[in-house]
């Protein structure tokens, strides 16, 4: 487990976590940044109120940060959808366009073997009209080749998308747990600050 000495609105704390040195320090400087932005908007607010607000600032960055994924994950799977079906259709196109160069290559066969001119030339239509059709499957293939790829793009920024938003939302919820746990302790020492004025108070009341 690592140690890492950061500072927080001009106090040093030592954190231990899993993570790397960098992360740590990244995570408090994000904390570090929104309390003197709230702190340079107004310097009125004591630290219990400044460490409150920079929580539910973060928190509501979390929030969306979870909403914008979803809505990530959402198109990337519409995509997805998209690119199985384009698929399936490049499957089929490709299977007609089999079964169309079979059948030229039979005709080619069968004209090989025709002696009749008039036949020749019947047969010679077909197959210009084989290759015509073959031309335009073709040019469709090409085409839905191109766009899978385009998909294929835009899914791979898409799931890096996610993946840095997913970073992002753990820099987001680490702060917010830090924050809270210095809410936490801020409010025992308030308490115990409080304690022990009282017990001041009594004594020169005793006396």
């Amino acid at each position: 487990m690592n140690v890492v000495t950061v500072t927080i609105n001009g106090i040093e704390y030592n954190l231990r976590g899993e993570e790397s040195d960098s992360y740590i320090l990244k995570v408090a400087d994000i904390v570090n940044d929104t309390i003197m932005k709230i702190k340079s908007k107004n310097n009125m607010l004591n630290a219990t109120d400044v460490i409150a607000l920079a929580s539910i600032r973060i928190t509501d960055e979390f929030l969306k940060g979870i909403e914008e994924r979803d809505m990530i994950q959402r198109k990337a799977r519409e995509i997805y959808e998209k690119n199985a079906s384009m698929s399936e259709e490049l499957k089929e196109m490709r299977q007609a366009f089999k079964e169309l160069q079979e059948e030229n290559n039979t005709l080619l066969e069968k004209n090989e073997k025709l002696s009749s001119e008039q036949h020749i030339l019947d047969y010679e239509k077909e197959i210009a009209s084989l290759r015509s059709q073959l031309n335009i499957i073709e040019d469709k293939s090409k085409k839905y080749i191109k766009e899978n790829s385009e998909l294929k793009n835009v899914k791979n920024e898409l799931l890096k998308q996610i993946e840095d938003e997913e970073i992002k939302h753990k820099v987001i919820r680490d702060k917010n747990l830090e924050l809270s746990r210095k809410i936490i302790r801020m409010e025992q020492e308030l308490m115990e600050s409080n304690i022990a004025l009282a017990k001041t108070l009594q004594r020169q009341n005793e006396k």
